[in-house]
């Protein structure tokens, strides 16, 4: 996750690389982080259906169910 927030502090903001970063932090079981970068790659248009899960996983493991059920509906 280091090389993807490294790039993403020295380039413009991609959404793919915030969704990279948050999948990498998910992976480590850091849902919080996860969910901070999922929501950042969130206010692009890019592939809403995978991202919506993803949040909606990490709203679910944080005991935010409401939250978590938002986004899956």
């Amino acid at each position: 996750s280091d090389l993807f927030i490294n790039f993403n502090n020295t380039f413009e903001p991609q959404p793919d690389v915030l969704q990279k970063i948050g999948y990498c932090y998910q992976q480590l079981n850091n849902y919080t982080n996860a969910l901070e970068f999922y929501l950042k790659a969130d206010f692009f248009d890019l592939n809403k259906h995978w991202i919506y899960k993803k949040i909606a996983l990490c709203y679910g493991t944080l005991n935010q169910p409401l939250k978590a059920l938002e986004y899956y509906l």
